[in-house]
């Protein structure tokens, strides 16, 4: 008798946890809707191109299958399938409960796999794999930089491969650009959408993802500035003008002749960011695959939803080339298209067909 009621005890148990988990889903949830449509620069265009009932239907569809959830893992899945229903990418949630049995977000960020690396292929080739453009792997690109200087002095031709690099911060790629571009560029703004969490957002985000790094302080302060003096709803430009036209005059001596940007369906956001830029030079191809298509809505930061079990990361930038030149319906494509891999030796070999075509062969495997 007394193992079957501790056998009682255990199943109400177990049923109060998923009821708790079930309540704390739903409330979660619930709170998504009014808040992406008040803070997330995408959430309106969204809401004009599929109408309202599209994302009724969603919302009832989660609600039912929260009903049935058992698990916080499930509670996760649930919510990442509503945010699909606006957006595909650059929305998403970061999980901070026991059952994740991850990293968190800044320790991922910091992780040793994404950090860059860099290995001569002959005497005119050098590689450069940069599998993340996070803010402290944009150190370690500088530190590489420095430090293979002399290595750089007589090579011709770089492969930057970033096949599978998420994106991150704009200024992580920034060393690279004196070396790789050439002529003019033009570059589009974006404009911040000001509300109170977005301000309040954007003032966390250097003590949270950058160790306060005076770099970052420095340029986040001028936003948090305009974006307090902007009502509340409105859009501000942090730049005076929307088109930014840069030519790199000062070309460093190592600077290579030609460039090929390995890249694929995985690279996304300040990735995409990167591709804009670098297409633009006279020198560099883009070779592979489109990349995702995680651009036109960027900026992201986090919210704590009501559980406190999991944040809600959401666009607060948008695009001055929407809607005439979007890149989230697409990707970028590449200026050579390569198949996808079918494993990882063919992964492997296209670094070594891209090095033979840049040394005057060719690109067959």
């Amino acid at each position: 008798m007394k193992y079957v009621l501790v056998a009682m005890l255990l199943v109400l148990a177990s049923a109060t946890k998923a009821e708790t988990i079930r309540d704390q889903c739903l409330k979660d949830l619930e709170a998504l809707p009014e808040f992406l449509l008040e803070n997330d620069t995408g959430a309106p265009d969204h809401l004009a191109q599929h109408g309202q009932d599209h994302f009724d239907e969603a919302l009832e569809r989660t609600r039912l299958e929260i009903s049935s959830i058992e698990s916080e893992l499930e509670c996760d899945s649930a919510i990442r399938n509503y945010l699909r229903a606006w957006r595909p990418s650059h929305l998403a949630i970061w999980p901070s409960h026991s059952e994740t049995g991850s990293k968190s977000l800044k320790d991922t960020l910091k992780d040793e796999s994404l950090a860059p690396r860099f290995r001569k292929l002959s005497s005119d080739t050098a590689y450069w794999s940069i599998p993340s453009f996070a803010y402290e792997q944009g150190k370690k690109i500088v530190q590489l930089l420095e430090l293979h200087t002399p290595s750089l002095a007589e090579t011709k031709n770089w492969i930057i491969d970033i096949r599978g690099n998420g994106g991150g911060s704009d200024e992580s790629y920034e060393p690279l650009l004196p070396y790789v571009l050439s002529g003019e560029t033009v570059e589009v703004s974006v404009e911040f959408l000001s509300t109170p969490a977005n301000i309040s957002a954007l003032e966390e985000a250097c003590e949270r993802f950058a160790n306060n790094d005076p770099s970052c302080i420095a340029m986040v302060n001028p936003m948090i500035t305009k974006l307090s003096s902007t009502v509340k709803g409105e859009y501000a430009q942090l730049s005076d003008q929307p088109l930014k036209y840069e030519s790199f005059t000062a070309v460093p001596e190592n600077a290579p002749a030609r460039v090929a940007v390995l890249v694929d369906g995985k690279c996304a956001s300040s990735c995409e960011q990167f591709l804009l830029l670098v297409q633009q030079s006279f020198k560099v191809k883009l070779v592979g695959r489109r990349s995702h298509g995680a651009l036109d809505y960027s900026n992201l930061r986090p919210f704590s939803l009501p559980s406190g079990k999991r944040e809600l990361f959401y666009a607060t930038s948008r695009s001055l080339r929407l809607p005439h030149q979007p890149v989230d319906i697409a990707g970028i494509s590449p200026d050579i298209y390569l198949p996808k891999p079918i494993d990882a030796e063919e992964w492997e070999s296209e670094i070594i067909r891209v090095q033979h075509w840049l040394e005057g062969g060719s690109l067959k495997p």
